[in-house]
C-alpha cells in the first residue's frame, strides 16, 4: 500500500477510472493530487478519472454511503464527467 506510485499506474490503465472522494482537508491537498493525477491520464490520452464526492462523510464511504457506493462501481464504465 505505501509502495503504490498512483503516478505510474493510473496514466496507463486503458480503463476508465472512478474515484470516491470523502470529505477533505482544510488545503483540499486530496482533490488537488487527484486533479494532478486526472490530468496526467488526460495527457496520456486516456479519459480523465470520473470523480464522485461524498463532502461531509468520513474515510469510511462503504459504512456511511454503502448504496452510492455500490451504485458508483456498477456505474464504473460511464464516461468521464471529469472534476477532481
Amino acid at each position: 500500500m505505501f509502495e503504490y506510485e498512483p503516478s505510474a499506474v493510473l496514466p496507463v490503465v486503458d480503463a476508465p477510472v472512478t474515484a470516491l472522494i470523502a470529505s477533505d482537508d482544510e488545503t483540499r491537498a486530496r482533490a488537488r493530487a487527484l486533479a494532478a493525477e486526472s490530468a496526467a491520464r488526460e495527457a496520456s490520452g486516456r479519459s480523465a478519472i470520473r470523480v464522485i464526492r461524498f463532502e461531509h462523510d468520513g474515510h469510511n464511504l462503504m459504512r456511511y454511503r454503502p448504496t452510492e457506493v455500490t451504485a458508483a462501481i456498477l456505474s464504473a464504465d460511464r464516461p468521464s464527467t471529469g472534476g477532481g
